[in-house]
């Protein structure tokens, strides 16, 4: 074995020249330019959607509530507007935030009267509606 050749004490020296490499080859000056850039979004208008989806489908209730929310925010001239007001109505159900629920499928209806997901929404708002009352009768009835 040659003993000018210096050994390597395991993971954590591979990872350190690693580091000084990446130092050397000018890697904070790449690190602030892709700070200096605007973000883009990781979804079009109906990704978000399926992402939304998908976190209904697996019970993450508040997760998707919060994406439906975001493509709101983030597409607002989109067309699946009126899905994601009525998947966010859904998603707060599921939660069991029943006064959110009201209110976005009362959004729902008032944004998108002529939709055709417009009976879905008011059955949510409904359930919603009944979900709120038999709350507050177990409150009153509570010692």
């Amino acid at each position: 074995m040659n003993p000018t050749v210096a050994r390597s004490s395991g993971p954590r020296s591979v990872v350190a020249a690693l580091i000084a490499l990446a130092l050397l080859l000018g890697a904070p000056a790449a690190t602030s330019a892709a700070a200096e850039a605007p973000a883009k979004p990781y979804f079009t208008d109906s990704g978000q959607l399926g992402y939304a989806g998908f976190l209904m489908d697996e019970g993450d209730y508040e997760g998707a509530a919060r994406e439906y929310a975001r493509l709101i925010e983030r597409f607002p001239a989109s067309g699946l507007l009126a899905e994601a007001q009525l998947g966010m109505g859904e998603a707060f159900m599921g939660a069991g935030r029943f006064r959110d629920a009201q209110m976005e499928f009362r959004l729902f209806l008032f944004n998108f009267p002529a939709s055709p997901l417009v009976p879905r929404a008011a059955r949510g708002y409904m359930d919603a509606q009944a979900r709120l009352r038999e709350r507050a009768a177990r409150r009153r009835s509570a010692p």
